[in-house]
Protein backbone atom coordinates (compact mmCIF):
# COMPACT_ATOMS: atom_id res chain seq x y z
CA UNK A 1 0.00 0.00 0.00
CA UNK A 2 1.36 3.39 -1.01
CA UNK A 3 0.81 6.13 1.53
CA UNK A 4 0.51 9.69 0.31
CA UNK A 5 -0.59 12.94 1.88
CA UNK A 6 -4.35 13.42 1.80
CA UNK A 7 -3.85 16.73 0.03
CA UNK A 8 -1.95 15.07 -2.83
CA UNK A 9 -4.90 13.01 -4.04
CA UNK A 10 -8.14 14.88 -3.40
CA UNK A 11 -11.44 13.27 -4.25
CA UNK A 12 -11.74 10.96 -1.27
CA UNK A 13 -14.60 10.47 1.16
CA UNK A 14 -13.49 13.19 3.59
CA UNK A 15 -13.36 15.95 0.96
CA UNK A 16 -16.92 17.21 1.56
CA UNK A 17 -16.28 17.41 5.30
CA UNK A 18 -12.99 19.24 4.80
CA UNK A 19 -14.57 21.67 2.34
CA UNK A 20 -17.43 22.47 4.72
CA UNK A 21 -15.10 23.08 7.65
CA UNK A 22 -12.75 25.14 5.47
CA UNK A 23 -15.63 27.44 4.48
CA UNK A 24 -16.70 27.80 8.10
CA UNK A 25 -13.28 28.78 9.40
CA UNK A 26 -12.12 30.73 6.36
CA UNK A 27 -9.34 28.38 5.34
CA UNK A 28 -8.46 25.68 2.85
CA UNK A 29 -8.95 21.92 3.20
CA UNK A 30 -5.21 21.50 3.72
CA UNK A 31 -5.29 24.11 6.49
CA UNK A 32 -8.16 22.27 8.14
CA UNK A 33 -6.09 19.10 8.28
CA UNK A 34 -3.05 20.94 9.64
CA UNK A 35 -5.12 22.78 12.25
CA UNK A 36 -6.81 19.55 13.37
CA UNK A 37 -3.49 17.72 13.68
CA UNK A 38 -2.03 20.64 15.65
CA UNK A 39 -5.11 20.78 17.91
CA UNK A 40 -4.58 17.08 18.71
CA UNK A 41 -1.12 17.98 20.02
CA UNK A 42 1.00 16.79 17.13
CA UNK A 43 3.58 18.67 15.11
CA UNK A 44 3.00 18.90 11.39
CA UNK A 45 6.10 18.22 9.32
CA UNK A 46 5.81 19.09 5.66
CA UNK A 47 7.78 20.31 2.70
CA UNK A 48 6.86 22.39 -0.29
CA UNK A 49 8.46 24.23 -3.17
CA UNK A 50 5.34 26.35 -3.62
CA UNK A 51 5.24 29.82 -2.09
CA UNK A 52 1.42 29.63 -2.07
CA UNK A 53 1.44 26.38 -0.11
CA UNK A 54 4.03 27.76 2.32
CA UNK A 55 1.85 30.83 2.94
CA UNK A 56 -1.17 28.57 3.52
CA UNK A 57 0.77 26.46 6.01
CA UNK A 58 2.08 29.48 7.89
CA UNK A 59 -1.38 31.04 8.18
CA UNK A 60 -2.84 27.96 9.89
CA UNK A 61 -2.11 29.48 13.29
CA UNK A 62 -4.35 32.46 12.44
CA UNK A 63 -7.46 30.37 11.80
CA UNK A 64 -10.26 30.52 14.36
CA UNK A 65 -9.84 27.88 17.02
CA UNK A 66 -13.31 27.97 18.54
CA UNK A 67 -14.69 25.83 15.73
CA UNK A 68 -16.35 22.60 16.97
CA UNK A 69 -14.27 20.43 14.63
CA UNK A 70 -11.26 20.85 16.89
CA UNK A 71 -12.91 18.93 19.70
CA UNK A 72 -14.47 16.17 17.65
CA UNK A 73 -13.02 12.73 18.25
CA UNK A 74 -11.00 11.06 15.56
CA UNK A 75 -13.08 9.46 12.88
CA UNK A 76 -12.42 6.68 10.46
CA UNK A 77 -13.77 6.62 6.95
CA UNK A 78 -14.66 3.30 5.41
CA UNK A 79 -14.87 -0.06 7.03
Amino acid sequence: MVKSPITTFPGGPVDPVLATIARRIGGTPAQVIFKWVHAKGFVVVTTTASRTHLDDYLHVVELRTSSPFLVLPSFQVGS
